[in-house]
Parts: C-alpha cells; sequence; structure tokens
C-alpha cells in the first residue's frame, strides 16, 4: 500500500467520497482553508482546529436476501480478509473518531485514546469472529490501534494495523527504530519521553518500522490469494483508509467480494459488494 494512500486519505473524505482521487487530481483539488502542502501529499500540515466535516452517504436497507447472500458468501468462502474499522470495536467500550479526537495535534490525544483503551477490553463480538474464521485462510487489516484482534488470540503473522498499535511505544522524537513497552518512560538514546507507536496526522515522527513488515505481509496476501471475501466491519467515512483500500481491491479485483457492515454510510454501488446497515456484533453473532 503507497503511504501517500494512507496519509492523504482524508482529502478523499472531504472531497470525494464515493471515489479514489489520483495524487495529480489531489493536488488540484486542494484548498488553503485544509491546510495542504500542494506539492508534498505525505507533509501534511493539519490545522488544529480542523474538524471533519459531515459526509452524507445513501442509507442501505438491506433485505432477508441481502443478509442470507452475505452470510453465504463468508461460509462458503476459504479465504476471508477482515477489514475492521472504529465500529468494531464501539461494543466493547472503545470510543469512535467522532467522539474522540484520536489523531489530533495535542498531546493530551494520547492520554486519552490510551485510558479508553485501557479501561475496556474486547467483547465476545472478537473471539466469535476469531471462532468463524479460525479454519479459513484469513488476513486482518484494521485501522484500529487498541490491539483487541492481538488480545483474543489473531494471529500476529496475519495482521495489519495500519494506524498503529497503543501497546507499542517509541521515542517522541523517533531517533531510532526501537520499540519499548508501556512500563518504560524514557528513550535509551536520546533522553526524550516515550509515546505510543499511533500515527496522528501529519506526524513527522512515527515509527511505522513493525508496521511496514506487517504492510508486506498483507500485500503479499491480497497478491497471492487471488479469490477472497472481504469482510469489511465498522468502516465510515470519517477515516476512510480501510474502506477506501477494500473499495480498490473490489475494482482491481473480479474475484473479489464485499460485505460491508456498518450502522450507517454501508452504502455500495457494486454489483460484488453487499451492504447491511448492522451493527457488528448484530452481524457477526449470526455468522
Amino acid at each position: 500500500m503507497n503511504k501517500d494512500f494512507v496519509k492523504a486519505n482524508f482529502l478523499n473524505t472531504i472531497l470525494s467520497p464515493s471515489k479514489i482521487l489520483s495524487p495529480d487530481e489531489l493536488k488540484s483539488y486542494v484548498k488553503e482553508d485544509v491546510q495542504i502542502q500542494p506539492t508534498d501529499l505525505i507533509k501534511i500540515e493539519s490545522n488544529p482546529s480542523f474538524r471533519w466535516p459531515s459526509v452524507k452517504c445513501e442509507v442501505s436497507h438491506y433485505t432477508q436476501s441481502d443478509l442470507e447472500e452475505a452470510l453465504n458468501w463468508i461460509k462458503s468462502s476459504s479465504n476471508i480478509l477482515i477489514s475492521a474499522g472504529a465500529g468494531m470495536s464501539v461494543s466493547s467500550g472503545i470510543k469512535t473518531f467522532e467522539t474522540i479526537d484520536i489523531f489530533g495535534e495535542s498531546d493530551n490525544n494520547y492520554v486519552n485514546v490510551i485510558q479508553n483503551i485501557r479501561s475496556n477490553k474486547p467483547d465476545k463480538s472478537y473471539i466469535d469472529l476469531l471462532r468463524c474464521v479460525s479454519t479459513k485462510n484469513y488476513f486482518v487489516f484494521t485501522s484500529n490501534v487498541d490491539c483487541f484482534f492481538s488480545l483474543v488470540g489473531f494471529d500476529q503473522e496475519r495482521l495489519y494495523e495500519c494506524h498503529g498499535n497503543s501497546n507499542m511505544y517509541q521515542c517522541n522524537r523517533n531517533c531510532s527504530k526501537k520499540y519499548y513497552n508501556r512500563l518504560e518512560l524514557i528513550c535509551n538514546d536520546c533522553g526524550s519521553e516515550l509515546r505510543p507507536a499511533i500515527m496522528k496526522y501529519g506526524d513527522k515522527h512515527w515509527n511505522d518500522t513493525f508496521f511496514c513488515e506487517q504492510e508486506e505481509r498483507f500485500e503479499k496476501w491480497v497478491k497471492h490469494t487471488k479469490e477472497f471475501v472481504i469482510l469489511e466491519i465498522g468502516c465510515g467515512t470519517q477515516t476512510p483508509t480501510v474502506r477506501d483500500y477494500d473499495d480498490l481491491i473490489l475494482e482491481q479485483n473480479e474475484n473479489v467480494k464485499l460485505v460491508r457492515v456498518n450502522l450507517s454510510e454501508s452504502y455500495t454501488e457494486n454489483e460484488r459488494a453487499t451492504s447491511l446497515d448492522m451493527k457488528a456484533e448484530d452481524f457477526i453473532i449470526l455468522m
């Protein structure tokens, strides 16, 4: 996955939530009030006061036939890509991007995120999901930083956390590529405070070494798994990295099907996709 794609996705949300724009198209749409450098999409200079705009999408009112089709696709496929966004962890008590400024500029955001995660644990939905895919060739692609997939026993070799991991810590200046556990406080090399290895918007110091290794395994799985079903759970348009990449996979591979489960914004027009406006836990219990 191109890092431009991950770090410039919020422009797609603002300008064209239903379309993936090329780098040249993104540059042509840049506006001053978004505070983006048109010549360098990776260098995102976010305005601390900027907040996500409301994005309206058509609502999917699914039928019983839609639900049965989705369940049959998943049951009959030997290969499953689980794509999970914030909605997957709502029933576990994790706040969504609308209610907590997870990737904002202030260091207090880290405190808010960690407190929210540490005070909760994965609910039964995670365990049920693992049970459903444990005998299949699966991979997990998630923008969540709560580490809940690892905690319930998903294979860490089949996991890509594209926004980082709250259990891993790094130097605040990223002076080296080292990682620390959460009990350590100070960087051994430069003496700076440690921070969670979570990517913020416009983050110049995120240590992504570990996550690039995850990404390589993920891209290899996608490339070599010719036919599979994407089970996309809780991915809205607020932070659309996972959702947009799923759409890209669906567009490029005619042997891929998509089951999009989200309480809102589940709409998709692709004939190889089924939209279900449901809570994550309500769908998983049916699998």
